[in-house]
């Protein structure tokens, strides 16, 4: 068995609930905030579902090797500053 991790991590769960007709609109404006995050150095799992069988539900998963405080105070405001 492997000793545990001392490093920080994240695990961050999100579901989107959306009309149907409004999900590939809700993926194309979401591809540059992916791409952004996926270049972050401390994040080390992105992945995005949409569900088949409930149409609408987008729903993805994203791990970080970053502390709550990092995520808030330094990542968050690079996405944000990508919306605006």
């Amino acid at each position: 068995m492997s000793a545990a991790s001392t490093s920080p991590s994240l695990s961050i769960h999100i579901t989107n609930y959306l009309k149907p007709d409004d999900v590939p609109a809700f993926l194309e404006a979401l591809r540059p905030v992916y791409e952004a995050i996926i270049k972050e150095r401390e994040n080390i799992f992105f992945e995005l579902y949409v569900d088949p069988e409930n149409p609408g539900v987008v729903k993805w998963v994203e791990n970080w090797n970053a502390t709550t405080e990092w995520l808030t105070t330094v990542s968050l405001w690079r996405f944000w500053n990508l919306t605006v």
